[in-house]
């Protein structure tokens, strides 16, 4: 664990802290990135989403969708991406976009109306850990699976790469394998189940928001 400052984690947890009009800068912030915990004042939390970030992507949100699959981000070392997505790069009626853009830290801190606009327009949204990933494959985490969820779009989880348990719990998600060559229907009440899954596990609650302030007191 660490004071990770640079870390989208880190600033989306801060973010977080001075909505709920609490100074982080008087809270002990560690980070265990690798697992997808944060702990301020020794009160564990998950990831952590401004409540602010969860009411921009809901008016984004539409019914009218222009492809079935997306994903704009980092291609990964190497290839690594790049070929775990290739099923999905050579169709139609996907919108692949490689980009840098989330990882330069002057981003981490601003909410990306475009790329939360693109993913939106989506059915599905695809979330491919790194194959290589040299840490615990127990606890695999992606922002991009939250960020589905937010955007009300079905996530894909893939098999080369399952997140962990803990981590998408009972949320509604398909698998890669089952999805690229079949349609699926999607139940509109399931999307609506993982955007307040998302905002129950990933955003402050009320008691967690006491706790901290009593911590700090």
């Amino acid at each position: 664990m660490g004071n990770k400052k640079n870390l989208k984690q880190t600033i989306l947890l801060k973010l977080a802290l001075q909505e709920e009009d609490i100074n982080y800068k008087k809270c002990n912030i560690r980070i265990d990135h690798d697992s997808g915990i944060s702990i301020v004042n020794n009160i564990k939390l998950p990831i952590i989403f401004p409540k602010s970030w969860m009411y921009e992507a809901e008016k984004l949100h539409t019914d009218k969708k222009e492809y079935k699959f997306y994903f704009n981000g980092f291609i990964g070392e190497g290839t690594s991406r790049q070929e775990i997505l290739k099923d999905f790069i050579i169709r139609e009626d996907s919108k692949i976009i490689w980009s840098n853009d989330g990882r330069n830290v002057e981003n981490k801190n601003v909410f990306n109306k475009d790329y939360f606009a693109g993913l939106c327009k989506s059915v599905y949204g695809l979330c491919p850990h790194q194959p290589d990933w040299p840490g615990n494959w127990n606890t695999l985490w992606t922002y991009r699976y939250i960020e589905c969820l937010m955007a009300k779009v079905i996530p894909i989880n893939f098999k080369q790469t399952p997140l962990a348990k803990s981590f998408i719990e009972d949320s509604y998600f398909v698998w890669d394998k089952d999805v690229i060559n079949n349609s699926l229907n999607i139940d509109s009440a399931k999307v609506e189940y993982n955007y307040n899954f998302a905002f129950n596990k990933f955003t402050l609650s009320l008691e967690q928001i006491d706790a901290i302030k009593s911590s700090c007191s």
